[in-house]
């Protein structure tokens, strides 16, 4: 191979190589930005019967984080919190 043919792969090659580095590892950190503000918890529905009661037992057992959406299932209230 040609030394001017060599030195095109090698240019290319570390153009693809490192062009997406930087974009991957903001990525990165935007994601785990948003998961350690965010929490989800499950209570069961024998022992808190409404959502209310879910909530308060919750908040209780999470200090610092607010309920901001809860899920009824079948056995389970499904809560999302986020930190205050």
């Amino acid at each position: 191979m040609r030394p001017i043919t060599r030195f095109v792969m090698l240019v290319f090659v570390g153009v693809i190589v490192f062009a997406g580095t930087p974009n991957t590892k903001v990525d990165a950190e935007v994601t785990s930005n948003v998961f350690l503000s965010q929490r989800t918890t499950s209570v069961s529905k024998s022992s808190c019967p409404t959502a209310a009661q879910a909530k308060i037992k919750a908040e209780k057992a999470n200090p610092g984080w607010k309920v901001v959406n809860i899920k009824e299932l079948s056995k389970v209230w499904h809560l999302t919190l986020k930190k205050e």
